[in-house]
């Protein structure tokens, strides 16, 4: 990709192939990881390593901690993938590569296009990925742990007055 004369057209290319090659190793590092910290938290568990604070579940499923068991949720593993792509080790990597020398034959001379292809995807991924993480957990129904608090308190207490009203109605 880097042997043809740079062009606009060629340059728009590898930069779009350079963000989907990120994005695949980026969602294949995040599934292995998970699957990772899943097998860890079973084996300390069956180590006697972690001992689960609820003794309410069931003995025979394995009982791992609440960051394992959120991290096997599909949903959650494709906001890890789509906002934490930044691009940092990428951009590191292209840096390190060094300038075309005519002297010592050293290095390349498409180390603008490299960079150009790099900050054109950590752009890309800041403001586009990362500005719409929030509608991307809003319409994957991912809340935090105060607002499932918050939204299991109303329905107790909706509940509670239909329960109240209804008894209240029979006498």
């Amino acid at each position: 990709m880097f042997l043809q004369k740079s062009t606009t057209n060629s340059a728009l290319v590898a930069m779009y192939l350079n963000f989907l090659a990120s994005l695949v190793s980026q969602a294949i590092m995040i599934m292995l990881i998970c699957s990772l910290v899943w097998y860890i938290n079973i084996f300390r568990q069956r180590c006697g390593c972690y001992q689960p604070k609820s003794h309410l579940l069931d003995d025979d499923q394995p009982q791992v901690s609440k960051t394992a068991a959120a991290l096997q949720d599909r949903h959650i593993q494709l906001v890890l993938v789509l906002s934490g792509l930044r691009e940092a080790v990428s951009l590191a990597l292209v840096e390190s590569v060094p300038i075309y020398n005519t002297v010592t034959n050293t290095g390349t001379k498409y180390k603008g296009v490299m960079k150009a292809m790099t900050s054109g995807s950590i752009i890309f991924t800041i403001f586009v990925l990362g500005g719409s993480s929030y509608y991307i957990l809003r319409n994957l129904d991912i809340r935090s742990a105060d607002e499932k608090l918050n939204k299991q308190l109303n329905l107790t207490k909706m509940q509670d007055k239909s329960c109240c009203s209804n008894s209240s109605n029979k006498h």
